[in-house]
């Protein structure tokens, strides 16, 4: 019910009327697409969103095969430049006990730093809860320092400012 709330509220649900009523909705090819608008604002599940909008729009037979396409772990042993990949293990959409913690423990180049809280796509620091979360920010510059100087050959350790943290090695998990 919020679900389908949240898109009567955004203006979405007149941009589909309309879509329909001038001939239909296309997907992101521009291929016609079947929505079922009575289906889509009964969900009550981002599953059900992805079965009766997102799949369609994005040309997908199933909500399974684009679940499997969409998801980054297939695509984790074949990095080979140093990708920190952020996460939260209260994430709705990719929750801890989804991650592919042993696909990253095999790379020598992915490190994932988990929290235990920070949902999807957003972390809040506590005493800035309404501005953009620097920790997030300062890590990632963090990383890619380490990163940039670990290619040119720097290898600096933890203590050392400016290149971060060692990259070889180094795991981050989740203790939750």
């Amino acid at each position: 019910a919020g679900l389908a709330r949240n898109l009567r509220e955004s203006g979405a649900l007149p941009l589909f009327e309309r879509a329909r009523a001038d001939g239909g909705l296309y997907g992101w090819q521009g291929q016609p697409i079947d929505v079922d608008l009575e289906a889509l604002l009964a969900s009550t599940t981002i599953r059900e969103i992805d079965e009766h909008l997102t799949r369609r729009f994005f040309g997908f037979q199933t909500v399974d095969e684009y679940y499997r396409d969409a998801s980054s772990d297939q695509r984790l042993p074949h990095v080979r430049v140093p990708l920190l990949a952020v996460s939260a293990h209260d994430d709705p959409l990719a929750p801890g006990r989804t991650l592919p913690y042993e696909t990253v423990c095999s790379s020598d180049h992915v490190l994932l730093a988990l929290t235990r809280h920070g949902g999807h796509l957003g972390w809040c620091d506590p005493s800035r809860p309404f501005e953009r979360p620097l920790w997030v920010e300062e890590a990632a510059a963090s990383f890619l320092e380490a990163a940039i100087a670990y290619a040119g050959g720097e290898k600096k350790g933890a203590g050392d400012k400016g290149a971060g943290r060692e990259l070889v090695g180094l795991r981050m998990a989740a203790d939750a």
